[in-house]
């Protein structure tokens, strides 16, 4: 028998009525990954803005391009904003979709100001890193009462269609907390 655990899964975009609390199989870790518990998760706006399908919307509908078979330049063009994760070839084939004054933002290698100065577009380098001394710093602030975290409301994982409900009514004052159920009831 297959090792299952309970989430909350979304197949289709939709209201909260489309969040199925049900049974999935546990993830296996591959090579170089690791298996981490989840005990709690905070709810978060862009929860049910993705689940409305609201991010990601402009005026001009999404394509799906299948890059095996197709260069994107060869088929998206005058777009504002490239988010390059992959770097490389695919970064300098990227310059081409721009439109006059839009960006190329990279996570995963700087791009050259020349290019965009030629293209007549900015180019920016976007690199976030966790700081294990910041991040004890901020550890610290909390335990010691410094910094107080809000929590508006702890729902088990089950009623997570609750959660996103006041999440998007607005009026929650706080976080708003999913607890898995062997650590929240």
């Amino acid at each position: 028998m297959k090792a299952t655990m309970k989430s909350v899964r979304i197949h289709s975009f939709g209201g909260p009525d489309v969040l199925q609390f049900e049974d999935a199989p546990v993830p296996k870790a591959g090579k170089n990954e690791m298996f981490v518990r989840v005990y709690a998760a905070g709810v978060n706006p862009v929860d049910w803005k993705i689940r409305q399908r609201l991010l990601g919307q402009g005026p001009l509908p999404q394509r799906v391009i299948d890059y095996r078979s197709t260069k994107f330049e060869d088929v998206v063009h005058d777009v504002d904003v490239v988010l390059d994760t992959i770097g490389g070839d695919t970064q300098e084939r990227s310059w081409n979709v721009l439109k006059r004054g839009g960006i190329l933002v990279s996570i995963v290698q700087p791009p050259a100001q020349e290019k965009a100065a030629s293209h007549s577009v900015r180019g920016v380098f976007l690199i976030s890193k966790a700081r294990g001394d910041q991040l004890a710093r901020i550890a610290d602030l909390v335990v010691s009462g410094q910094v107080k975290v809000i929590v508006e409301k702890k729902l088990p994982l089950r009623e997570a269609r609750q959660a996103q409900e006041l999440s998007q009514s607005g009026h929650a004052h706080g976080k708003i907390v999913l607890v898995t159920d062997a650590h929240g009831d």
